[in-house]
């Protein structure tokens, strides 16, 4: 988890999930994807990878620092997006990538914003 990382720990990536529904257009069970996606990616080992873009050899991808930084706690609406871009600014200082696993796709705006989120209130949320 990502506040389990030591005061000035950086990750190389980190997953944030945001699992959003309320403003899909049909009914789906978007806001389960971020739990589905995780249990997926316990079935995949951290394998070794050639690393040509650096001219170096195998990387052990368990090494790269990946983590997780939870779930957005009810991502919908103008207060949940907030919220969201508040935890994409944290995160980002934390981690030098993140993935947010969505819910349906109305999170792309508020994780695109994140990185210009400024307000503490939304963050305190």
């Amino acid at each position: 988890m990502l506040d389990d990382l030591p005061g000035d720990g950086r990750a190389a990536l980190a997953i944030l999930g945001v699992p959003a529904w309320r403003t899909s257009l049909s009914p789906t069970n978007a806001h389960a994807t971020p739990a589905a996606v995780r249990e997926a990616l316990r079935r995949y080992s951290a394998a070794l990878v050639p690393d040509g873009s650096r001219g170096r050899g195998p990387v052990d991808l368990a090494q790269l620092g990946f983590v997780d930084a939870g779930d957005i706690r009810e991502p919908d609406g103008d207060d949940g997006e907030a919220r969201t871009r508040a935890r994409m600014a944290d995160v980002l200082e934390r981690a030098g990538s993140v993935v947010a696993l969505g819910g349906d796709n109305s999170v792309t705006v508020a994780t695109a914003l994140g990185p210009s989120a400024t307000t503490s209130s939304a963050r305190d949320s």
